[in-house]
């Protein structure tokens, strides 16, 4: 299932999400009600993915300290304008018409509300533009919709390394040619070269659940 350098446990997870991505046998995921982390890790690379009216997809990580990983930045990545940067930095949910949107699920299983984000673009793609963590909630902070605001104060209670780990590593997901590279190795090697996220995940404030507060707030 591939390997990650000092990741055992990460390197059989990222290694099964590269191979349901590579599978030559169609493969269903059916999303129903939650779907997070290494769950929507399973999911999102299935060649058929589909959610019901109950289902709630995201990719919580920079709440508690670490950064989407199991190839969803890929996805994410892909996303319409900034909305997959929206996500991935906030860590918020979304209903079944966002996840089509996004491209995180294929179709919806019966009916549906309308999703949120395409009346959301606007500002969205306006303030998440660049490579600046920083930049970007004070462009969401100093915007006049109050959506947006309300994302600046969600992203000032996230912890700041993962907003700027994740902005970098969804930038970089953006320029790989294979989802199947990303979910095996990518997650570890896209950001390889930066010295302080690989002490990060040596580091006993890197287990899953440790608080967000763990990581000093330089942002």
């Amino acid at each position: 299932l591939g390997h990650v350098p000092g990741l055992p446990e990460a390197s059989a997870q990222h290694g099964l999400d590269a191979l349901i991505a590579a599978y030559p046998k169609p493969i269903t995921a059916r999303m129903t009600g939650i779907t997070m982390g290494g769950g929507l890790g399973l999911c999102a690379h299935a060649s058929e993915r589909i959610v019901t009216a109950g289902s709630r997809l995201a990719m919580p990580e920079t709440i508690i300290g670490l950064y989407p990983d199991v190839g969803v930045l890929y996805e994410l990545s892909r996303a319409p304008g900034e909305l997959g940067t929206h996500l991935a930095l906030t860590g918020d949910a979304v209903g079944p018409s966002d996840a089509v949107l996004v491209g995180l699920a294929d179709r919806i299983d019966g009916p549906a509300d309308e999703g949120l984000l395409a009346g959301a673009r606007s500002w969205i793609d306006a303030c998440y533009t660049g490579d600046d963590p920083a930049r970007i909630v004070a462009a969401l902070e100093g915007s006049e919709h109050p959506d947006a605001r309300r994302a600046g104060a969600t992203l000032r209670l996230r912890s700041p390394l993962s907003v700027c780990v994740t902005l970098a590593a969804i930038r970089r997901a953006a320029a790989l040619d294979s989802v199947a590279y990303f979910a095996r190795d990518g997650d570890y090697l896209v950001l390889e070269t930066t010295t302080l996220t690989r002490s990060v995940w040596v580091s006993a404030e890197a287990t899953e659940g440790a608080p967000s507060t763990a990581v000093p707030a330089t942002m």
